[in-house]
């Protein structure tokens, strides 16, 4: 059987693949060996039934609509082109949650190389979830996916635009976030610290702070980590951030653009400060602000060789 390479202007709708093949039977997607329908056409009409045009579908057509109306079996034709245009439920389970992850990956600047490997996830993770729960949903799952995909993998991508891009709520994010390591087991043995680092570089990158500020702000995260490392992420990157700030006495600096970055409120630094170094170096609360805090343990030598 003769076969020849053939690039397609798409990718593979299963598994995100550019590698296509054109056979004698049809493309097939050399990745995951789905059939991809053969390229068909078919006929867009105007106002008045008229046909105008040709475009390219996965789908057969049987016809125009005028062309069926004026058949002498047009019952059974319409009937079977009925039957034509159904997709079969996996099928189109798997349809929506590429249609999805090509459209949050463009959003999020992300390259579609990703696609494949994240319907791949998809596939293995929403078998766990039964009939009529939400997350059987890939327009619910497949963000979720997304999101921990990349921070598995130590990129950041910004949860803002995720969630505008999709059906899914911030009270649903964090309903799945609980119950992720269930069935994502490489999530607990990702480099936290490192995916941590590179969101500290995130935001002063987009906040033009300075590499003074990332430098310091490296060497706080390495001295402090076992001490603050249980807190979440992007506390523990707003946190070391505003100390690196204090210290590096950037009065040009304000902290509440910093906070709203990152989705935190500055209250929730001041207490990660409490909890994570006051406290657990049985000192007395006697400092207000977040400001003073810093100073004082400044002063008492905390930071000393940094």
């Amino acid at each position: 059987m003769e076969v020849k390479k053939y690039s397609l202007s798409y990718l593979c709708k299963y598994c995100g693949s550019e590698d296509i093949t054109e056979t004698e039977y049809g493309y097939v997607c050399r990745n995951c060996a789905t059939d991809q329908g053969r390229k068909r056409y078919q006929s867009t009409t105007s106002y008045n039934r008229i046909q105008i045009q040709n475009v390219i579908t996965l789908k057969t057509t049987m016809g125009n609509e005028r062309e069926r109306e004026r058949s002498t079996n047009k019952e059974k034709i319409a009937y079977l082109n009925k039957l034509n245009s159904m997709i079969p439920h996996p099928e189109e389970i798997m349809q929506t949650a590429f249609n999805q992850t090509k459209t949050l990956l463009e959003k999020l600047g992300r390259s579609y190389k990703d696609i494949s490997k994240i319907l791949k996830k998809f596939s293995e993770i929403h078998p766990h979830f039964k009939k009529r729960e939400k997350f059987r949903n890939p327009k619910k799952l497949i963000p979720c996916v997304v999101y921990f995909y990349y921070k598995i993998n130590n990129i950041v991508i910004d949860q803002g635009t995720l969630l505008e891009n999709s059906d899914l709520s911030n009270t649903e994010f964090n309903a799945f976030r609980r119950g992720m390591e269930n069935f994502w087991s490489k999530y607990q043995n990702r480099d936290r610290k490192k995916f941590v680092l590179n969101r500290i570089g995130g935001v002063i990158t987009e906040k033009k702070l300075g590499t003074d500020l990332y430098v310091q702000s490296e060497k706080i995260l390495d001295k402090f980590w076992d001490l603050i490392k249980n807190s979440k992420d992007d506390v523990i990157a707003g946190l070391v951030i505003g100390i690196a700030k204090i210290r590096s006495k950037h009065e040009d600096i304000a902290l509440g653009p910093i906070c709203e970055f990152l989705r935190i409120s500055q209250g929730t630094l001041q207490k990660s400060v409490q909890r994570k170094l006051f406290d657990l170096h049985g000192i007395q609360n006697k400092e207000k602000g977040f400001k003073n805090k810093v100073e004082f343990l400044e002063e008492i030598g905390l930071f000393k060789g940094l």
